[in-house]
């Protein structure tokens, strides 16, 4: 064995490194509705919001633009889904990892709307927490045709007169 001549440079220096955690929370959307609406009525649509993880995420927000021609309708939606400008924010949400939640948001379909008209409808989901994969952010679009109700009439025919005519008169 050789005996190291320099035994004051044997030791290193302590060396000290942060690891940071990214933390990261991968949501995903989906949104279903009615196929058709008649005029008049109210639409409902469903969206769920799920936490595929790895993380809890944060301050998680549901966009949903109003359809063009109609009007949100607050008492009939989740208590959490308020409008603000011409969309429909529902906030104020936490998801842990592997939890789900869903909210309703209902349209009215006002008369004004053309028959055989189509309503496309989609949603999107945020958070403050790091999404790694942004694709599943945005619901497939919902299709809903607007219908009207046959035009119908309740007539009813009255006639009046004398019981009897004198003739030539």
């Amino acid at each position: 064995s050789t005996t190291d001549p320099n035994s004051s440079n044997n030791q290193s220096s302590t060396v000290s490194t942060t690891v940071t955690c990214l933390v990261q929370a991968d949501l995903s959307i989906s949104k279903s509705g009615p196929s058709s609406i008649q005029r008049g009525n109210v639409a409902i649509y469903n969206i769920t919001v799920t936490n595929n993880g790895p993380a809890t995420a944060n301050s998680v927000t549901i966009s949903d633009p109003i359809p063009s021609g109609l009007t949100f309708n607050p008492s009939q939606s989740s208590a959490n889904c308020l409008q603000n400008g011409v969309n429909i924010l529902c906030n104020s949400l936490t998801l842990t990892n592997g939890q789900s939640a869903t909210v309703t948001i209902a349209f009215n379909v006002p008369n004004t709307v053309a028959c055989s008209s189509t309503i496309l409808n989609a949603a999107s989901v945020s958070t403050s927490t790091t999404d790694p994969n942004a694709s599943n952010n945005q619901s497939s679009t919902v299709s809903t045709s607007v219908t009207c109700a046959p035009v119908t009439a309740d007539l009813s025919v009255v006639k009046s007169g004398p019981a009897s005519v004198a003739q030539g008169g």
